[in-house]
This record gives structure tokens, C-alpha cells and sequence, in this order.
């Protein structure tokens, strides 16, 4: 018997590589002040670059969709929002991944994958959401998603809402390497 993950986390590929390419070239700069003896500018660098790996950890590598047993997180760049699978009135899959909630609300999720086919919008509901043969259309994510909530549906229950929560910790250090920055840059004004 294979047992199912607690935690699964999709997100974009092409995310990944983005972020990974930011690093890289910020790893790449580094080095070179650091072989060429410049120790100096390496040592000032390092606020500007923490600052620019921070933010795009931030946009590209830390946003995803979560599903989990009791439901799913919307992780975007600044918040997440929790939303219980009795809440999930449906998933659009387009060019991102949308969560309609029986309340109403809209959630996008600006890390998950697009659509394979993203000009037709394809939901559980729709008809166009399965191929001829009955298997769920999109991308291996796609699938992943729907079969996971097609595991762990449940009927709403009184009282169950989504729940969204800041990421305090990002919005202090992003602000705490920005004032690094500014200050760092003021020194260099005056000097």
C-alpha cells in the first residue's frame, strides 16, 4: 500500500529555474570581486544581492499551491491563505490556478503551474475538464491537483472559512535588507 504525502507542493517549474538563474548570477558576481582580490566590493555587494536573492525567493521560488488532507494553501508572495477542501466550490486551471471558494472569493495562485493548453479554461465541472477516454486533461500537476481534492473532498462544514495569514517574517527581512541597502548607500553618498 503506498502512502500518500502529508504535504504535496506544485509549483512552476519555470519558477524554479528562474530563481535558480537569479542565484547563480548573484553567486557569479560575488566570486568574481572575491578571486579578482576585490574584497571590498564583494563586502558591498552583499546587502544589494542579499536584498535581490531575497526578493526573488520571494516572487519566484517560495510561491506554490499546498494540498494537504484537510485542504489547501494558497502560497503567494507576501500571504497564504488556507482554505479547507468543504470551502472549494471548484479549480480553474488557466493561466494560473484559480480556487473558487462557496463564499465567493477568488484566489490566485501565482506560484502553481500553468495550463498546458492555457486559452481554454478547464475546470470540474466543465466538460471540456476530461478527454474523450475520462482522464482529467492538463499537465501531470494538474492531474495531481484534481485527484488530490477528488480524494479529499468533503461536504462544507457550519463554520469552515478560509483563513489568510501574512508572512511577517518575509515583509521584515525584505524591509530590514532594503533599509541595509539605502543605508549602505547613504554612507557611500557622504563619504
Amino acid at each position: 500500500m503506498r502512502l500518500e504525502p502529508a504535504v504535496i507542493a506544485v509549483r512552476s517549474p519555470a519558477s524554479v529555474v528562474v530563481f535558480a538563474a537569479v542565484a547563480l548570477l548573484c553567486a557569479a558576481l560575488v566570486t568574481d570581486a572575491t578571486l579578482r582580490g576585490r574584497w571590498d566590493v564583494a563586502l558591498a555587494a552583499l546587502p544589494a544581492v542579499a536584498l535581490l536573492l531575497w526578493a526573488a525567493w520571494l516572487v519566484f521560488a517560495r510561491p506554490c499551491l499546498r494540498l494537504r488532507a484537510e485542504g489547501l494553501d494558497v502560497v503567494n508572495v507576501l500571504r497564504t491563505t488556507s482554505v479547507p477542501w468543504g470551502e472549494v466550490e471548484d479549480i480553474a486551471l488557466r493561466h494560473q490556478v484559480i480556487v473558487l471558494t462557496r463564499s465567493g472569493e477568488r484566489l490566485l495562485c501565482w506560484g502553481a503551474p500553468s495550463s498546458a493548453r492555457s486559452t481554454a479554461l478547464t475546470t470540474r465541472t466543465a466538460s471540456q475538464g476530461r478527454e474523450p477516454s475520462g482522464r482529467i486533461s492538463g499537465s501531470g500537476a494538474h492531474r495531481a491537483i484534481r485527484g488530490y481534492w477528488e480524494r479529499h473532498e468533503a461536504p462544507r462544514r457550519v463554520g469552515e472559512a478560509s483563513v489568510r495569514r501574512w508572512h511577517r517574517r518575509s515583509i521584515l527581512v525584505a524591509a530590514t535588507l532594503a533599509v541595509a541597502v539605502v543605508v549602505q548607500l547613504l554612507v557611500v553618498a557622504i563619504d
